[in-house]
C-alpha cells in the first residue's frame, strides 16, 4: 500500500474528528486510524495513576468496535510506549513479548504506539496499531498515529477535568447534606430569594406555604431575634462586610410554632458603593441542641441548689454535734463503724480518739442487764423511734443513765439499714427537767421527720440528677459523634480541622490542614509554627482576636489571614475555631477549628467583580435567555436604549422586543444578525447582534445576546451605499483590471527579458567561452591557470543566466506540465549550499494538469512564498506540497522561521508581493490563506476549486 499519498486522507479525518467529543470521538479516531493504516487492530488507552493498569476507552478491528477491558501494564508493549513515549516493532512483536496472551491469541506480528502524556509530560494512555503481517511503512503510521495523538491527548485532559469538576460538586453537595445544611441565595438588587430543598425542610415549609423572598423569608423571624437577622445582615451589606453569622434565631414553621436554627452568610459582588449583590447563606437546625442546652442549664442549676442546700445542711449538723447538750452518734451498719460527737464521748467521761467506735465496743459501755433491753442486732438493728433509758459506763466504770433515740436514714435496695443516727441525753441529773426533756424531744422527733423528707428530697434530687447526667453523657456521645462526622464533612469539602487539647496543650493538625497551610510543621503539636507563619501584618491582629475567643463568653473565632508557605508564597487561609468544652470552673479544655483554602476563591471573586464591572460598564447591549427566549437578565445599556425599567423586562420573551422576527428560527444556533428591536416607546433601534448558546455540561441552557446600537449608522451606510455602490463597483474592477494587466505586463515582459538573456547575452558568452577555447596552448604556461579561471568563469555565469531564464520564463511548466516545474523550483534552491535550508517537496497531480494562465499563477504564487522565505525568515527547514483533492487544487509552503505580522506587513506600501499573491489568487478564482506569528514560522495556503468536464482530467474554476 502506498502509505505517502494517504496524506489527505488523515486531513479529512481530522476534519471528520472536529465535532466528536467523549466515546464517539474515542470510537471514531479508533476505526478511522484502523482503516487509513490498514491494521487489524486499533485501541486506545488510558492508564491507572499508579500506571500498574490499563482500561480500554475504545478498541476496534476490521469488522468494527469491540468489548472494552482492562489488562497490566507490566511485561507488554505498554510498558515500553510508558517509558520510551514510542514503540514500532516491524515484525516479530509476539516472539519479544511470548507471555502476552492476546498477542500471541491472535499472531500479532507489527505493533505501533504512542504514548499520550500530559502537560506536565507524564504518561496518562497510549495509542496503538496492531498488525497480522510485517508492516511496510512504519515510519508513516507512527507519524499518522503522532500526528492523531495530539487530539487524542485533548480529549483526555477534557475529560479529566470535566471528571474534576463534577467531583467537587459532588463534594459541595456532600457535604451540605453530611453537615445537615440548607442553602438560599439573596439577590439584592431584585430582591429575589432562592431556597434549595433542605432549607424548606429546616424550616417547616413548602414551597407552596412560602415563596420565595427576602420579605417572606424575613417575616417568619421571631420578633425578639428579627434585628439580629434583617438588620444586621442588612447592614452588614451596607457596610461592606462580608462574612455573617454563626447567628441563632427562631423560625416559625407551617404551624405556627418557632423552632432555633443557626445562620451563616456570605456576602459578595460589590457594587462600587461597596453594597452586595447577591448574599449566600446557610441555616442549620438546632432546635434539639438548644432545647438540650436548656434543659442541661436548668438541671445545672437544680444541682448547684442541692448542692447549696446539702452544705448548709452538714453545717448545720456540724454546728450541733460542736455546741449541742445531746451526744449523737452515726453507725454505718455495713462498714462497722461509728462515729462520736464530742458531747456523747464527754458523757462518758472519754476522748473520741481513744473511743472504740465499733458496733461491739459500744455495747460493752452498756450494762449488761439493760442490753437486752436494747434487743439490738448487729445484722438488722430496730430502729427505735420511741425514747429508751438504760445505763452506760463511764471511764471510771460508773453507769450513768442515759435516754436514747435512734433511727435509720439510709436502708439498702432490699431494705436493710445500712446507716443510722442516734440521741443520747444524760438523764442523771435531769429529772427535774423531764417536762423540758420531753418537750425538747417532740421538736427531736419533728426535727428527724423533716430530715427524713429532706433526705427523701435528696434521694430523689439525687435520682433526677442521675437522669441527667446519663441524658448529658449520651448528649456528649451524640456530641462526638456529631463531632466526627462534621470533621470528615469538613475534610470532604476540602477543609482542614485543627484540635487543641488546653489542657495537655496538644494540637493536632489533619493532613488536609497542612496541604491547606503549605509549610512543614516541626511537630504534630506545632502550634507556634502556625503563627510564625501568618503574614506579619495580620499577626497581631490575629492573636488579639484569637486571645479573645479563648476567654468568657467563648465568642466563634473567624478571620481572613495570608499565610506564608514553604515556597515564600502568600496563601489565603479562612481559620475559625470555637472553645467546645469547659471544666467546671468555666476553664476552656478544648478548641476546635477549621482552615480553608480562600487562595481560588478569592481569584474567582476577583474574576467575578472583573467580569461583572466589564458586564456593567459595556455599552453594547447584553441579555441572557432561556431556551425558550425568557429574558433572565440584562444590563442598563439595554434598559437605557430600549427605555424599560428591569422588571418589566425580567421574565419577557425575547420576542416581544423583536415583533418581526421568528424567534424560534433565530435561536436555532449560533448566529450573527442585524435585527430590529422596538422599545417601549414604539422607537426602532438597529443593532448587530450576535446570539450565542449557553451549554453547561453538555446540556444547552439558553442564550446570550449581545447587540450593539448602530442605528445611526445604518441609516448613513443606507445612504452612503445608495450614492457610492455604483462608483466603488466600478472603481474595484478598474483596479483587478490594472492588476491583472500589471501583472501580465510583468510576465511579458520577463518573457521578454528571458528571450534577450537566451538569445543575446547567453550567445555572446558562448561565443567567448569558443574563443576561449581556440587559443589552445598558444597562452604562455605563466597564463594558463588564467585561462582555466576564465573559462569557468564564463560558464558560472552561463549556468546563472540559465537559472534566471528558468525562473523569469518556466519552460518546464509549458513543456512538462506544473508537477515538474515546482519540482524543478526546489531543486535548483536545493543544490545552492549558501542557503542552508532543508527543502522538502511533494507534488502529486495525479495525472490532472491545469491550464498554462493557471499553471503560471500557481509557479509565480510558490516562487514568491520560497524567495521571501529564504530572505527573510531565517528559516532551516522549507516544504512545499501541491495535491489535488477531489474538488480542489491545493498548494502549501510552510517554513518554520521567526514569522512576521501580517496584518501590519500587507499595509506597507513596499508590500508588492504578498499583495501580488493575493491578486493572482482571486485571477485564478482561488483562496490564499496567509497565517504567521512571532517565532512560530508562516504557512502559505492557496485552494483552488475544480470544475469536472467530460474528460478525465478536471479543469480550473
Amino acid at each position: 500500500m502506498a502509505y505517502p499519498t494517504q496524506d489527505k486522507k488523515i486531513i479529512q479525518l481530522q476534519l471528520q474528528l472536529a465535532d466528536k467529543i467523549g466515546k464517539s470521538f474515542f470510537d471514531a479516531v479508533a476505526i478511522g486510524l484502523n482503516n487509513l493504516v490498514d491494521g487489524d487492530f486499533t485501541f486506545i488507552a488510558a492508564f491507572d495513576n499508579q500506571k500498574i493498569e490499563a482500561k480500554t476507552l475504545s478498541i476496534c478491528d476490521r469488522e468494527g468496535l469491540l468489548d472494552n477491558f482492562k489488562y497490566p501494564i507490566s511485561d507488554t508493549p505498554t510498558e515500553i510506549v510508558d517509558k520510551s513515549g514510542t514503540y514500532v516493532y516491524p515484525h516479530g512483536v509476539h516472539e519479544r513479548f511470548p507471555e502476552n496472551v492476546i498477542l500471541k491469541e491472535f499472531d500479532i506480528e507489527g505493533y505501533v504506539a504512542v504514548a499520550i502524556r500530559d502537560a506536565a509530560k507524564n504518561p496518562i494512555g497510549s495509542v496503538a496499531v496492531l498488525f497480522k503481517k510485517k508492516i511496510e511503512h512504519p515510519e508513516f503510521i507512527k507519524t499518522t498515529v503522532e500526528v492523531l495523538s495530539v487530539r487524542i491527548k485533548a480529549e483526555m485532559e477534557r475529560l479529566s477535568a470535566e471528571r474534576i469538576l463534577r467531583e467537587q460538586q459532588e463534594r459541595y453537595e456532600f457535604a451540605l447534606d453530611a453537615g445537615g445544611f440548607g442553602l438560599y441565595d439573596w439577590n439584592t438588587y431584585t430582591d429575589e430569594v432562592v431556597f434549595d430543598k433542605r432549607f424548606y425542610e429546616i424550616i417547616g415549609h413548602t414551597p407552596e406555604t412560602l415563596k420565595p423572598s427576602y420579605a417572606n423569608w424575613v417575616g417568619l423571624v421571631h420578633a425578639d431575634d428579627y434585628e439580629e437577622l434583617a438588620v444586621g445582615i442588612t447592614r452588614r451589606i451596607a457596610n461592606g462586610k462580608e462574612y455573617y453569622g454563626p447567628s441563632k434565631l427562631r423560625i416559625r414553621d407551617a404551624r405556627g410554632n418557632y423552632k432555633w436554627v443557626q445562620l451563616e452568610s456570605y456576602s459578595f459582588y460589590y457594587d462600587p458603593e461597596k453594597k452586595a449583590k447577591r448574599n449566600i447563606g446557610i441555616i442549620k437546625d438546632i432546635d434539639r441542641q438548644v432545647n438540650n442546652e436548656n434543659q442541661l442549664r436548668e438541671a445545672a442549676k437544680h444541682r448547684e441548689m442541692l448542692h447549696k442546700q446539702i452544705k448548709e445542711r452538714e453545717e448545720r449538723y456540724d454546728f450541733a454535734l460542736k455546741v449541742g447538750e445531746l451526744g449523737v452518734y452515726d453507725w454505718y451498719v455495713k462498714e462497722k463503724r461509728t462515729i462520736f460527737s464530742p458531747i456523747l464521748a464527754e458523757m462518758l467521761g472519754r476522748n473520741p480518739e481513744e473511743f472504740n467506735t465499733s458496733f461491739e465496743g459500744w455495747l460493752k459501755t452498756v450494762h449488761p442487764e439493760d442490753r437486752e433491753r436494747l434487743n439490738w442486732n448487729s445484722q438488722e438493728p430496730e430502729i427505735h423511734v420511741h425514747p429508751i433509758v438504760y445505763r452506760l459506763a463511764n471511764k471510771k466504770g460508773e453507769f450513768r443513765w442515759v435516754e436514747a433515740h435512734s433511727m435509720a436514714i439510709e436502708t439498702d435496695k432490699d431494705g436493710n439499714t445500712v446507716r443510722m443516727i442516734g440521741i443520747l441525753k444524760d438523764i442523771d441529773e435531769s429529772k427535774r427537767s423531764a417536762d423540758l426533756l420531753i418537750e425538747s424531744l417532740e421538736k427531736l422527733k419533728q426535727l428527724n421527720i423533716e430530715l427524713v423528707n429532706r433526705e427523701n428530697e435528696l434521694t430523689e434530687s439525687q435520682a433526677k440528677l442521675i437522669a441527667n447526667m446519663s441524658a448529658l453523657q449520651m448528649l456528649n456521645k451524640e456530641l462526638k459523634e456529631s463531632e466526627t462526622r462534621w470533621a470528615y464533612a469538613l475534610e470532604g469539602n476540602g477543609d482542614g480541622v485543627i484540635e487543641w487539647d488546653m489542657a495537655h496543650d496538644r494540637v493536632f493538625f489533619s493532613k488536609r490542614a497542612k496541604a491547606i497551610l503549605g509549610f512543614a510543621l516541626e511537630t504534630q503539636e506545632d502550634r507556634n509554627g502556625f503563627l510564625n507563619n501568618i503574614h506579619p501584618e495580620s499577626r497581631d491582629l490575629f492573636k488579639h482576636y484569637f486571645y479573645i475567643s479563648i476567654h468568657p463568653p467563648y465568642d466563634p473565632f473567624q478571620m481572613e489571614v495570608q499565610i506564608i508557605d514553604d515556597h515564600k508564597q502568600l496563601r489565603w487561609i479562612m481559620f475559625r475555631g470555637k472553645v467546645v468544652e469547659t471544666d467546671e470552673s468555666n476553664k476552656p479544655m478544648k478548641m476546635v477549628g477549621t482552615v480553608t483554602d480562600l487562595s481560588q476563591h478569592k481569584l474567582f471573586q476577583k474574576e467575578l467583580t472583573i467580569y461583572e464591572e466589564m458586564i456593567k460598564q459595556n455599552q453594547s447591549m447584553i441579555l441572557f435567555t432561556t431556551r425558550e427566549g425568557v429574558i433572565e437578565f440584562v444590563n442598563n445599556t439595554t434598559l437605557s436604549l430600549l427605555e424599560y425599567p428591569m422588571h418589566a423586562m425580567i421574565g419577557q420573551n425575547i420576542s416581544k422586543l423583536l415583533p418581526d422576527v421568528e424567534i424560534d428560527q433565530l435561536l436555532s444556533g449560533d448566529h450573527r444578525h442585524k435585527l430590529t428591536f422596538k422599545s417601549r416607546s414604539g422607537k426602532k433601534i438597529v443593532s448587530q447582534v450576535a446570539f450565542s448558546r449557553l451549554v453547561h455540561e453538555g446540556d444547552e441552557i439558553g442564550y446570550v445576546v449581545n447587540g450593539i446600537d448602530i442605528t445611526e449608522k445604518a441609516i448613513l451606510e443606507e445612504k452612503v451605499t445608495t450614492l457610492t455602490v455604483a462608483k466603488l463597483k466600478s472603481e474595484l474592477e478598474a483596479q483587478r483590471n490594472q492588476t491583472a494587466m500589471t501583472i501580465q505586463v510583468q510576465e511579458n515582459e520577463k518573457q521578454s527579458i528571458a528571450r534577450e538573456l537566451h538569445d543575446g547575452v547567453g550567445q555572446l558568452l558562448s561565443l567567448a567561452k569558443l574563443q576561449v577555447d581556440q587559443f589552445g596552448d598558444e597562452f604562455p604556461g605563466e597564463h594558463l591557470g588564467s585561462k582555466k579561471n576564465l573559462r569557468e568563469i564564463i560558464q558560472q555565469i552561463s549556468s546563472d543566466i540559465k537559472g534566471i531564464t528558468r525562473d523569469l520564463m518556466p519552460l518546464s511548466i509549458r513543456n512538462l506540465g506544473l508537477e515538474s516545474g515546482l519540482t524543478s523550483l526546489l531543486e535548483r534552491y536545493n543544490i545552492v549550499k549558501e542557503h542552508r535550508i532543508k527543502f522538502l517537496c511533494k507534488v502529486h497531480l495525479d495525472g490532472y494538469e491545469p491550464d498554462e494562465k493557471t499553471a503560471i499563477h500557481i509557479f509565480r504564487i510558490a516562487q514568491e512564498a520560497i524567495n521571501n522565505s529564504i530572505k527573510y525568515s531565517q528559516a532551516t527547514a522549507l516544504s512545499l506540497m501541491c495535491l489535488k483533492l477531489k474538488n480542489t487544487l491545493n498548494l502549501v509552503v510552510e517554513d518554520n522561521g521567526i514569522g512576521f505580522d501580517y496584518t501590519q506587513q500587507i499595509t506597507k506600501q513596499n508590500s508588492f508581493g504578498l499583495k501580488t499573491m493575493n491578486e493572482r489568487a482571486r485571477l485564478i478564482h482561488g483562496k490564499l490563506l496567509i497565517t504567521s506569528a512571532a517565532k512560530s514560522g508562516t504557512t502559505i495556503s492557496l485552494t483552488i476549486p475544480l470544475i469536472e468536464n467530460n474528460d478525465k482530467n478536471s479543469r480550473c474554476r
